[in-house]
């Protein structure tokens, strides 16, 4: 099974990078791409991004801390975002700029 790091370390470089008239032939390359290593998910929001603190509660008080879940799924997101924008041409990655994740982007 691939993971992010193997996934990663493969060269996007020979990818068609994804203009306004060739989304269908991008898309082709990229999803497979990403579902072969468990990170289309990401992508479609089928792995949701977990929230930033979540609540704990002892026996005197609440309080937040923070996700370690959401830490290792933003590390995860990032490097995908790498990955997409990699795959991008200069004029389609300036459309992005503001979309901070990989199902954003």
């Amino acid at each position: 099974m691939a993971t992010i790091s193997s996934v990663l370390s493969q060269n996007t470089a020979q990818f068609t990078k994804l203009t306004e008239t060739n989304y269908l032939t991008w898309l082709r390359q990229i999803k497979p791409y990403l579902h072969g290593a468990k990170l289309w998910g990401y992508v479609d929001g089928t792995i949701p991004e977990p929230s930033l603190t979540i609540l704990t509660t002892d026996t005197q008080s609440a309080r937040s801390i923070p996700n370690l879940d959401h830490a290792s799924w933003f590390i995860i997101d990032q490097q995908i975002v790498s990955i997409l924008t990699t795959t991008l041409t200069k004029n389609i990655a300036q459309l992005t700029i503001g979309f901070d994740t990989s199902k954003a982007i």
